[in-house]
């Protein structure tokens, strides 16, 4: 019995001095480590702005207009934009369930949403910031069956 307990203590004995190595050796790297997680998670809106700033900028430099596709059926239009842009525009709350969404893209209807996301974009980048390029069918349009939009 007396031998059993005497391996339990080695056990534990070795384990606290393998601790303590270890420690001694990640020591001067601690501080270091807690000072970046504490930094990057400060400057994370200042971030998420320059990115957004910059963005901008780089947009309006090239002064190209996006170009975005607007799908019509006998009885509505969408236009398809993709997910991307909404989440950096801070719209994609305001996207209604009357949009669909198939992959990373979202089919914005025409009566509200597609206005809506014009506006914005618009506002952001400059009135000739957009080219609208049409494709018509008289048949009822696949993008019906796609999901519903949902701002997860």
């Amino acid at each position: 019995m007396e031998k059993e307990e005497l391996k339990k203590y080695f056990f534990w004995a070795i384990l606290a001095i393998i601790a303590v190595i270890a420690f001694f050796i990640i020591q001067p790297y601690i501080v270091a480590i807690i000072s970046a997680f504490v930094l990057s998670y400060l400057l994370l809106p200042v971030h998420r702005f320059l990115r957004k700033k910059i963005n901008k900028i780089l947009y309006n430099l090239l002064n190209r207009p996006r170009k975005f596709t607007y799908y019509t059926d006998p009885r509505h239009g969408w236009l398809k934009v993709p997910l991307k842009i909404l989440k950096d525009l801070e719209i994609e709350k305001d996207i209604t369930h009357y949009s669909y969404q198939k992959g990373d893209f979202v089919y914005l209807e025409e009566d509200c949403d597609m206005t809506s996301f014009i506006n914005k974009f618009q506002e952001e980048f400059g009135e000739n910031s957009i080219e609208i390029r049409q494709a018509h069918t008289n048949r009822t349009s696949r993008i019906r069956s796609y999901d519903s939009y949902d701002p997860i």
